[in-house]
Order: structure tokens, then C-alpha cells, then sequence
């Protein structure tokens, strides 16, 4: 992609040709429609682990993990998959109700196990998630009957997600890890550190200020600096700000 080329169909990331279809249509080429970027999902063509990992794989390489909100605590219970993946001036967000991925049985439309998807370019919607209702592939269901009976773990390595860290790495090696930016765009976490001075002494603000100078210099955290203070000490980590945020399906007024 670096040369601004599909590297599965080598053309140009905006070419488009309705005959020769591509996951690289999620870039919205020009000239692309609803209906033609519906096709391209028909009959399980390209199932949800795929789309979804391309568009995880444009995202890294803008920022690691801080473009990828797929964080439990934002969203919904009832959903089995809800995420919003950032690249440039894209968002996709993908989502599944339980009842989707069963299949709507008592309707004309969606009686089948499906997910829904929406593009946002430049914050215009130009795919909405009631346009369709893509169908899961045949890989998709191999991938989540094998993930569950316990026989494949799907790990994320290129594509991790802000859940996929906090699931699998220790605070400590957050803060360990880390640099500090004063860029917000270029930020994937936001740090907080609480001291408590032993009983019976202080915190030197001197010190705390030459901390403060040398986490600058540097880019190495307060919040591991602060350890030569050898005080307790308390960190809680934030997704930062420019995380995009989780885009939620409305629920449907009877």
C-alpha cells in the first residue's frame, strides 16, 4: 500500500472496475456505488474476518493500536462484534447482535446469519448500517466454531485492537513500553500517576519537576520515572483522545 497500490490486486487503491472486484472497494473508489460494494460482499465473497482485518491493517499503519476501538466497556452487551477502525480520513465500523449473527427467522430480510457495516468519509456517511446485511462466509464460520471448541486462538498481531492490549498486556508493560509524545494525533494512551509520600515524609516538588523535564527530554513516562521516587504509587490508563469512537447502531422504534 505504501506505493498507493492494492498489493492483492496491484492496481491503484483508486481504481475501480466493477468486473474485477477487490477489498480495496472499502476505500471507496471513485466511482463506486451502494449496490456495487454490496456485490462484492454477496454469497459470503469476502467474509467479515477479512474485511475487517484489512481495514485493522490500513489503520496500524497510521498508529499502532490506538486507531482500533474495539473495547468491551464501550459497547454494546447485546452486540457479539461492535467496532470502529480509523485510517486517515475513513471510518468503518462493523457490528453484530446476537440476533443478527442467528439470523432474523420471523423476517423477509436478514434471515440469515449477517453483520452490518458503515463507512464515514470525512465524517459523511456514505454506508449506513441499515443498508445491508452482509452475510458471514463460510472461513468466518470455521474461524468462530474453531476459536470457541477451544482448537485455534485467533491472536492479533499486524491488526491488534486497543481490547486485544488491554486483554493481553500487563499495565507494567504498558508504562514500560511506552514513549511520551506531545503530539494528541500520534498518542495511542493517556497516563495518569497519584503519588503517596511514605508516613511522616514529603514529595519533593523539585524533584518531581526535574521528572517532569527529563520525561520531556527523553519521551520515557512519568509514570516510570516516578518510580526513583520510591513512593507508592498509583497509574491508571485512558485510551487517549484522538481514539476514534465506537459508532453504535441506533435501536429501531416499533
Amino acid at each position: 500500500m505504501a506505493n498507493g497500490r492494492c498489493y492483492l490486486c496491484g492496481q491503484s487503491l483508486d481504481f475501480f472496475d466493477e468486473n474485477n472486484q477487490c477489498i480495496h472497494w472499502l476505500l471507496w473508489p471513485k466511482g463506486i456505488k451502494k449496490r456495487q460494494l454490496k456485490k462484492l460482499f454477496e454469497n459470503g465473497n469476502i467474509g467479515y474476518f477479512r474485511a475487517d482485518s484489512f481495514v485493522r491493517w490500513l489503520a496500524s499503519t497510521e498508529k499502532l493500536v490506538g486507531n482500533i476501538n474495539n473495547l468491551i466497556e464501550e459497547s454494546s452487551k447485546s452486540r457479539k462484534i461492535e467496532c470502529t477502525v480509523k485510517y486517515k480520513n475513513f471510518e468503518w465500523s462493523f457490528s453484530c447482535a446476537q440476533s443478527d449473527f442467528l439470523g432474523h427467522k420471523e423476517k423477509s430480510f436478514g434471515n440469515f446469519p449477517h453483520y452490518h457495516l458503515s463507512i464515514t468519509i470525512n465524517g459523511k456517511s456514505v454506508i449506513s448500517f441499515s443498508d445491508f446485511h452482509i452475510p458471514f462466509s463460510n472461513e468466518d464460520f470455521f474461524l468462530f466454531d474453531a476459536t470457541k471448541s477451544g482448537y485455534m486462538k485467533h491472536v492479533r498481531t499486524h491488526d491488534a485492537g486497543l481490547q486485544e492490549i488491554i486483554d493481553n498486556v500487563s499495565p507494567e508493560r504498558i508504562i514500560d513500553t511506552v514513549r511520551s509524545t506531545d503530539d494528541p494525533q500520534k498518542a495511542v494512551w493517556r497516563i495518569q500517576t497519584f503519588l503517596e509520600a511514605p508516613k511522616g515524609k514529603t514529595i519533593s516538588g523539585n524533584k518531581i519537576a526535574e521528572l517532569i523535564k527529563e520525561s520531556k527530554n527523553t519521551g520515557v513516562p512519568l509514570a516510570r520515572l516516578v518510580r526513583k521516587l520510591g513512593c507508592k504509587q498509583r497509574t491508571v490508563i485512558f485510551p487517549c483522545e484522538s481514539t476514534p469512537k465506537l459508532f453504535m447502531r441506533k435501536k429501531r422504534k416499533r
